[in-house]
């Protein structure tokens, strides 16, 4: 990102690469891994990673993004070490439970409804 021109400076994330690995979907409830490339609000760019769980609460959201990481790209911090920095916290969330009600019980989060 070094070449990079730097979007303007908004009050939203620009997401350059957003991807998601999907590890639980039981129709309206899950699980995935997320990693993200994306431009911060300060034109700082950063690597992202999170545990993503469906939404239950009673304003809906749509999700909840879990034991999130962090790495800004700025001065000796390349892209390619941000990502591997982000992506490291992935494998030792992979060996985690894959049932999204797991995440969100820790997190304190409410639980989907039973039907």
């Amino acid at each position: 990102m070094d070449h990079a021109e730097r979007p303007e400076r908004s009050d939203s994330l620009l997401q350059v690469l957003c991807t998601g690995v999907l590890l639980s979907d039981a129709g309206s409830d899950w699980l995935e891994l997320d990693l993200d490339i994306e431009w911060q609000p300060n034109g700082v760019p950063r690597a992202y990673a999170a545990v993503n769980v469906a939404c239950w609460c009673e304003v809906d959201h749509n999700s909840h993004f879990l034991n999130e990481v962090s790495v800004d790209i700025i001065d000796d911090v390349s892209v390619g070490e941000a990502v591997e920095r982000s992506a490291g916290s992935l494998l030792a969330w992979i060996d985690g439970p894959v049932d999204p009600s797991a995440w969100r019980e820790r997190a304190g989060l409410p639980q989907p409804p039973h039907s």
